[in-house]
């Protein structure tokens, strides 16, 4: 998966509410092959659009900055899905491990894909 570098990318928080059976069907898609291949695809589609603004010519000031900006917006797109996705995969994980109850005290131990 891509990884956000740039600390002051904002993104706005997950407002979407999610019903426990969406959240669940949601938890199992990601661990499919399917999501894999849709992650490859979104990937390969932002490699695209930067490498044809790398190929824009230096003369085309506005079209460089049109570019710039599309390459922006979907990176920022990508970025705010999956790390929507992270988080509500995040409750869905929790809430499967039944930590915080009183069979079950513990901290609940993270995803290394989700920390």
């Amino acid at each position: 998966m891509l990884q956000v570098k740039d600390e002051n990318l904002k993104t706005p928080e997950v407002t979407l509410k999610l019903d426990p059976r969406q959240v669940g069907i949601l938890a199992a898609y990601i661990t499919q092959e399917g999501f894999d291949i849709l992650q490859q695809v979104m990937e390969q589609e932002i490699r695209n659009l930067n490498i044809d603004l790398f190929n824009t010519p230096p003369g085309n000031r506005d079209e460089i900055i049109d570019k710039w900006a599309m390459s922006k917006s979907v990176a920022m797109w990508y970025a705010g899905v999956m790390k929507a996705i992270a988080n509500i995969c995040q409750v869905a994980y929790s809430n499967d491990q039944q930590t915080g109850t009183i069979d079950n005290p513990e901290r609940i131990v993270l995803q290394r894909e989700f920390e």
